[in-house]
Order: structure tokens, then sequence, then C-alpha cells
């Protein structure tokens, strides 16, 4: 809905991301997943649509009718369920999901450190310079673990960056 916000939280009190957050954080687009996982940034409805953690987003007031008709349904089996989610709710736009070019930027870099001294080379960006403050406020260890986890869990593992760990 328009009120939604996603976050990893966890990462805030030097914890890495709980409950398949490592899993389904590696098969966001580029490296957003990375970017959420040790950042623990919240987006918004839009974002998680960008970043293919929704499939669709609708109205909040619409809500409480789309609970009770989805209540009095019978369904056979998961295709049915879908097809009457489509029908009433809509279907995931794979176009609108896409990478982050600023993200992928930094975020794509072998080593924390090595993202850190990227973002606080950036100077004059506002983005950069928060973003690097907020990862000096995490675990060190645990920014490592969360990379980890990341790479470890990742479709494209260990391929992509097999250098990529500690």
């Amino acid at each position: 809905t328009e009120h939604t916000r996603m976050a990893m939280p966890e990462t805030n009190i030097g914890l890495f991301p709980d409950v398949g957050g490592g899993y389904f954080l590696s098969r966001c687009p580029g490296h957003v997943g990375e970017y959420l996982a040790l950042t623990g940034d919240v987006i918004s409805a839009g974002q998680a649509l960008q970043y293919g953690l929704a499939d669709v987003q609708i109205e909040a007031a619409r809500l409480p009718a789309l609970w009770a008709a989805l209540a009095s349904e019978t369904f056979a089996n998961r295709q049915e369920v879908e097809a009457w989610l489509a029908t009433h709710v809509g279907t995931q736009n794979k176009d609108a999901i896409k990478p982050d070019a600023r993200i992928d930027a930094v975020f794509s870099l072998l080593r924390v450190k090595h993202m850190v001294d990227a973002l606080e080379k950036a100077k004059d960006d506002r983005w950069a310079q928060k973003t690097a403050t907020v990862l000096r406020k995490r675990s060190p260890l645990m920014l490592h673990v969360t990379l980890a986890d990341a790479f470890f869990v990742s479709p494209w593992a260990p391929e992509a960056h097999p250098l990529r760990v500690l």
C-alpha cells in the first residue's frame, strides 16, 4: 500500500538479516540486496516494486473489501488463487524491476572497506555521505557476515565474486 515501509532493522543492532532475508535480498536486481542488508535502509512500496520485493501495490482503503472477498472464496489449487489475485489485485510488472546504478557502483565492490572508501570519496553526494556514516556505525564483524551471507545464498555464487567473502 501507500503506507508500506520495508527494512532489515536487525542490522541496526549488530545482527545480520534473518527470516530468509539473505535469500530474498540476494535475488534483488543488481546489488540492491547487499545495500539493503548492510544499511538497513527503509524503503517505500514503490522501491519494493522496483527491487522485486513486492508484486503489486494497492491502496490501503481497498484492503478490507479485498480481504472479505478473498475469505468468501474457495480455491481448489494454487492456480485458482493466483487467477483470483490477478483479477482482483493485478500482476507483477517484471519490466519495473531494475537495478539502481548508484547503489550498484558501490555495493558491487568486493569488500565492505572498499564500499565505505568509495562512499567517503564522494564528498558532494549526500546519499553517499549518509550511507558511509550508516556503515561506519554498524558492527564491522556483522557487516562482513552479512556480505558473506548475501554472497553464499546468491543464485550466482560463487561464479560472480569468487573472492568476495573476506
